[in-house]
């Protein structure tokens, strides 16, 4: 079997204009129950749902079903233990098994949320082929979040743990854990037969030092499966000979283990392959201390556009080697933010603060722009010699977080970009809080349909003047829905019936199913909205600011 590529996920965009008033009066009306439909084989998606005569369904819980355990629990505040209740669990485990790979922060940050608060599982059996630990220790490993997926499989029962034992593997390894991620695949390949293991097992003796019996093994592997220029191989081949300077361009079957292989036996690996790695395999190789200091910042930043490596992490490689880098493109994003320390004067350093958000943000990363760059930016003072970026320095502010210290630079924002801004100020504003632009009507500020409709999913009153103030092709331009036509219309229906986990998770498909935030504003007008709704008006808030600065707004 020919080695396959890595492969990235394919991103696709596009901005699309809806018809506003007409899709908003359609979201206020839809209907009170939608009928029972099906997602085609294995499982019914929405069995068993009911709609109940009032907001939030009174049906008391029962005791707990197993599948949701281990001690793991978010940064921040955590979902209500109840979020699966009036979810079924095979629902939950085909909308786990579909959430889209995003390079959205607030997608990413929904998502993360939802898998580390502790709740009581959703009830039923487990829909045909899916697992919901496994599911959700996946997921956690995907957004780097080992030791929690660790955690949850630990905390899985002993009769589940079979489909977990890989998991198990890939979670230790990642983690560095070599001696743990090895002594389960010496005590499991006695009980299980299949390529992985055996590839796990060859992997395991070859960094242990048993090179003749991991060539011994190769040999016997070879008879069943040859593969042509198997990372594997030339692994264990070049801890044996000790050659220097191969690179690896394709890798087959990659795994946490085999990268860790991989940098142990000297191999290196193209830039092209390390850009393509799947958001978890990035992460593994971007904690390997043995690996190349140019290969660690480009699986670093693979990791972090898809939310599996922090901006911290991130901001200490990028400054640590940028001597040491290779020419070319893929390193540009780690030259050009080592070069903003070196700036001479507070001028120069906010250009390129400026420049670096620019460029970095081209693909839809510039809230992780505005996170890496906050320190450099909280050390510059407003200051009207600094006019000409005042509006970049105000956005970044509030891309990272800092509303307060975006209003600091208001004042220098030429007149021209005042209503720009005072829109991302509304956005960014949190429920009671005061601040200068709290009572300027939204059809000030809101002149396009994404931002009206932003507004109106915040639940901001949008006049009929605002409406009016919209350009004619509003009216007659056709929309495109950019999502699942079943998840959009589960999720007003699980929003209505205030189904808080079924609502993140319909959310996060809808919204980022291209695998960049959606610009179509009927789809953040309904994912806003639905958060919303279930009482998540902080990620409500996020995802519209996001969307808005996203945009270009």
């Amino acid at each position: 079997m020919p080695a396959s590529r890595i492969r990235s996920a394919h991103l696709k965009g596009g901005v699309a204009q809806a018809l506003a008033l007409s899709f908003l009066l359609l979201a206020l009306f839809l209907p009170r129950e939608v009928p029972a439909r099906s997602s085609g084989p294995p499982v019914s998606l929405f069995p068993g749902h009911s709609a109940p005569r009032k907001g939030v369904s009174s049906t008391p819980l029962s005791a707990p079903s197993a599948g949701w355990s281990g001690d793991v629990s978010p940064k921040g505040k955590a979902l209500p233990e109840s979020f699966w209740q009036g979810t079924p669990r095979a629902l939950a485990d085909t909308l786990l098994a579909h959430l889209p790979v995003t390079r959205s922060p607030s997608l990413q940050g929904l998502e993360r949320r939802l898998l580390l608060s502790p709740a009581k599982a959703p009830r039923g059996p487990d829909a045909a082929g899916l697992d919901l630990p496994g599911l959700r220790a996946r997921l956690l490993l995907s957004l780097g979040e080992v030791s929690a997926a660790r955690a949850v499989i630990t905390a899985a029962a002993q009769r589940k743990r079979g489909p977990l034992w890989r998991l198990s593997v890939d979670a230790a390894a990642a983690a560095g854990d070599l001696d743990q991620a090895c002594g389960t695949v010496h005590k499991r390949i006695r009980a299980v037969r299949g390529l992985f293991w055996q590839r796990a097992l060859i992997a395991c003796q070859a960094l242990e030092g048993k090179i003749s019996e991991a060539g011994l093994g190769l040999q016997i592997l070879a008879e069943e499966q040859a593969v042509k220029g198997d990372g594997l191989t030339l692994a264990v081949d070049n801890l044996a000979h000790h050659s220097a300077g191969k690179v690896l361009k394709e890798l087959f079957r990659p795994d946490p283990l085999l990268l860790r292989l991989i940098v142990a036996s000297g191999l290196g690996l193209s830039p092209s392959l390390v850009s393509g790695l799947s958001p978890a395999l990035a992460f593994s190789l971007a904690q390997d201390e043995k690996a190349a200091p140019e290969t660690r910042i480009l699986a670093a930043l693979r990791a972090a556009r898809f939310g599996a490596f922090g901006a911290k992490p991130l901001r200490a490689l990028f400054s640590a080697a940028p001597g040491a880098l290779p020419p070319g493109p893929k390193f540009s994003p780690a030259r050009r933010f080592a070069a903003i320390a070196k700036a001479a004067n507070p001028a120069e350093r906010l250009a390129r603060i400026s420049e670096f958000a620019r460029r970095f943000g081209r693909d839809g990363s510039f809230v992780l722009a505005a996170r890496l760059l906050a320190p450099s930016l909280r050390a510059i003072e407003p200051d009207p010699s600094l006019a000409a970026s005042a509006l970049d320095a105000a956005r970044l502010s509030l891309a990272a977080g800092e509303r307060r210290r975006a209003e600091r630079w208001t004042a220098l924002v030429p007149a021209s970009e005042g209503r720009r801004l005072a829109l991302l100020l509304h956005l960014a504003q949190k429920p009671g809080e005061a601040g200068e632009n709290r009572e300027q009507d939204s059809a000030e500020v809101a002149q396009s349909v994404l931002s009206l409709a932003l507004f109106a999913g915040l639940g901001k009153a949008v006049s009929t003047e605002a409406w009016l103030r919209l350009p004619p092709p509003s009216w007659t331009a056709a929309g495109r829905l950019e999502a699942p036509a079943v998840s959009w219309l589960d999720l007003a229906e699980a929003a209505r019936a205030k189904r808080i986990g079924e609502t993140v998770l319909e959310a996060i498909i809808v919204a980022g199913s291209g695998g960049r935030l959606s610009t179509d504003p009927f789809v953040l007008y309904t994912a806003v909205s639905s958060l919303r709704r279930v009482g998540l008006i902080g990620a409500a808030r996020r995802l519209a600011l996001e969307a808005a600065l996203g945009s270009g707004l």
